[in-house]
């Protein structure tokens, strides 16, 4: 496709195309019973989407919150939410007026300058994402994009008629895109569901379909094989400990350094272990605290859905300290495969009762007490068995593994070709003036 003659193109900045966080002084009159749509940051999606089910009166959001109308452009300006392309043409809202987040930065584009959806692609293009994020100030999570940059930021801006193609090829266009990420993600969804399933099956049914089986007496389990028992996890259970979460840096260890784990090392069933935080040089390192391999390591505080969360230290990590959110536990090698106690604590059944007796009154934060994992009754079959079954694991997932890894792949590559055809349209790098005629005759 050959490029836009952006000869006709004009060199301006975004001030001159709209107007910046437009005063609420235009809806003063407006009684205070007036019910309005209401914003918060979680309404507003990083792919243009709008939640416009909440409501509110005027009176109770008139002060303090950020005021918007039906046509205006709305981006989140703190982070992480600026990075992650959170933004929105407002359209649909209840009397036409919105009041929301005070994270929001508001365009109102100029009717004879601007054509509002192609300020939205504006906005959503890598050079504004870009550009914004390096004059991000503040500290941590608390950085934000001052509005003087979009009141700055200059566009290379095209004549109203052909902003309005630039919009209608971006709107089609990057819904095909979007609707083939869907589908990925669909197939993702089932993939894991499918890999759970296997794992699920394996560890509580055994690999063999004819065995004989007999209940189980665990009501979330059910019938289980004959030939194995059934016993609390403290059973093969050598040493259990947990930790020490002293004050440390906030970035991972460097080689050479000691890093104490965070509880999100064991996320997922998967040891990572640059979820860490250095320790500082000053203080002295816990003996007995550094990992070894086949150590299984189970989150003792999370939010419900990740405490109990258990992974496995693949290898020994003599420069790794265990913290005091995470259990550690040494198994009997003549009873339990660390491996194999971890896929059943991974298993829908497990995670059920686990999350049934955690504690907490905050729902960011819960705990589990060592007593709910010693006592947690587990069917175990023999050694030789266990090894059977997380050998055939590993031959079943790696398939489903690497299909889930080529769909991630492929969302990353659609991300990118989106990302792309925003820049390259809003550029003018493509003409795309053809392809809305071409769309027009063919309707």
């Amino acid at each position: 496709m050959r490029g836009a003659d952006v000869s006709r193109w004009e060199r301006v900045r975004l001030r001159y195309l709209a107007q910046l966080n437009p005063s609420k002084t235009e809806v003063s009159e407006l009684a205070k019973e007036t019910v309005v749509s209401f914003l918060p940051m979680e309404a507003v999606g990083e792919n243009g989407e709008l939640d416009l089910s909440q409501n509110r009166e005027i009176g109770a959001v008139g002060n303090g919150y950020t005021y918007l109308r039906d046509g205006d452009v709305a981006y989140a300006k703190i982070t992480p939410c600026f990075e992650n392309g959170k933004a929105a043409e407002m359209a649909g809202l209840t009397e036409g007026i919105a009041f929301g987040t005070t994270e929001l930065t508001v365009l109102r584009p100029k009717p004879d300058k601007c054509f509002g959806r192609f300020l939205y692609w504006v906005i959503k293009s890598p050079e504004f994402s870009i550009s914004g994020e390096a004059t991000m100030t503040g500290a941590g999570g608390q950085k934000r994009v001052p509005d003087n940059f979009a009141r700055n930021f200059e566009i290379a801006c095209p004549p109203l008629p052909e902003q309005r193609a630039i919009a209608g090829f971006l709107d089609r266009e990057t819904a095909k895109i979007d609707a083939l990420v869907e589908e990925q993600r669909r197939l993702i969804a089932l993939l894991k569901e499918k890999r759970q399933a296997v794992i699920s099956h394996a560890v509580t049914k055994g690999l063999d379909p004819a065995a004989p089986t007999k209940p189980s007496g665990i009501d979330w389990l059910g019938d289980i094989p004959a030939h194995w028992k059934v016993a609390p996890l403290k059973r093969g259970v050598v040493s259990f400990e947990q930790g020490w979460s002293p004050q440390c840096e906030n970035r991972p260890a460097d080689d050479g350094e000691h890093g104490v784990l965070k509880v999100g090392c064991v996320n997922g069933g998967v040891f990572r272990r640059e979820e860490n935080k250095a320790l500082p040089p000053d203080l002295e390192t816990r003996e007995g605290l550094n990992l070894l391999q086949g150590d299984l390591l189970i989150s003792r505080a999370n939010t419900r859905d990740l405490v109990g969360s258990a992974a496995i230290v693949p290898v020994d990590e003599p420069n790794l300290i265990l913290c005091d959110k995470l259990y550690r536990l040494r198994l009997d090698p003549a009873a339990l495969l660390p491996s194999f106690v971890c896929m059943q604590l991974g298993t829908r059944l497990a995670r059920q009762e686990i999350e049934l007796e955690a504690t907490g009154a905050s729902a960011s934060m819960v705990n589990i007490g060592q007593s709910v994992i010693s006592e947690l009754r587990l069917p175990v079959p023999d050694i030789a068995e266990q090894e059977q079954i997380v050998h055939h694991v590993a031959e079943q997932t790696e398939n489903l593994d690497n299909l889930t890894a080529e769909a991630t792949r492929a969302i990353s590559l659609l991300q990118e070709r989106r990302s792309a055809l925003i820049s390259a349209a809003v550029t003018g790098k493509i003409d795309v003036r053809d392809t809305m005629i071409d769309s027009t005759e063919a309707a």
